[in-house]
């Protein structure tokens, strides 16, 4: 038999040892969560809505839609908060105006990040 030629496979269960453990590695973003939120449904032009992370959480995504009768209307703005501590999104009314309801609903994904 030549010097390291036995595998682990070799030897029945319990016949080798566990090393010792190794150091423990940093840990990872925890605790993330989805929060969601919608403005007033009217027909006014512009609208704003934000959300905002927890106390000691940061924004790591997010985004916008409009709901409701959307004819005519779009985002203009849907981007992190300043702070990146939230989501902002600003929809408006397109030349010609809308009759119809509508709102805009926006998502902000929270982390606990850094030290």
């Amino acid at each position: 038999m030549k010097n390291a030629s036995l595998l682990k496979t070799d030897f029945a269960p319990g016949q080798i040892p566990a090393g010792p453990a190794g150091p423990q590695g940093p840990a990872g973003a925890s605790g993330w969560q989805v929060i969601s939120g919608s403005g007033v449904a009217n027909s006014t032009s512009p609208k704003t809505q934000q959300q905002d992370c927890p106390a000691g959480k940061r924004t790591v995504g997010g985004g916008a839609v409009i709901t409701g009768t959307s004819t005519n209307t779009f985002l203009s703005i849907s981007r992190p908060t300043d702070p990146g501590t939230g989501w902002t999104a600003t929809g408006r009314e397109s030349t010609g105006g809308n009759a119809g309801s509508w709102a805009v609903q926006t998502w902000v994904v929270c982390a606990a990040v850094g030290p």
